[in-house]
């Protein structure tokens, strides 16, 4: 599986996000994983799933010091949540 975690840092402008030692800035576009068609074993250990990286737009709540992602939705502009704990991104255009 591969994809980074985002890495909050600071630099001379203050909070900054990083993907891959690169800057994040806010209205960027990644990619994030899910993980769909999980397959376990017998004692419920994963033993396989199918990666599907779906598009999303980063914006950060520097106030709070949050990163925010932002994906399109069937009927609607966008639907937006705060980044989950050891959640995955990639650049797109840069898959392996």
């Amino acid at each position: 599986m591969n994809g980074s975690k985002l890495i909050k840092g600071v630099d001379a402008g203050g909070v900054r996000w990083y993907l891959d030692g690169e800057s994040v800035h806010a209205g960027t576009d990644l990619e994030v994983l899910l993980q769909l068609d999980t397959k376990y074993d017998e004692r419920g250990a994963v033993v396989d799933f199918t990666p599907v990286w779906i598009p999303v737009r980063l914006e950060f709540d520097f106030d709070v010091g949050k990163a925010l992602m932002f994906w399109p939705t069937p009927g609607s502009d966008y639907a937006k949540s705060e980044v989950p704990e050891g959640a995955l991104f990639r650049w797109p255009g840069r898959k392996p």
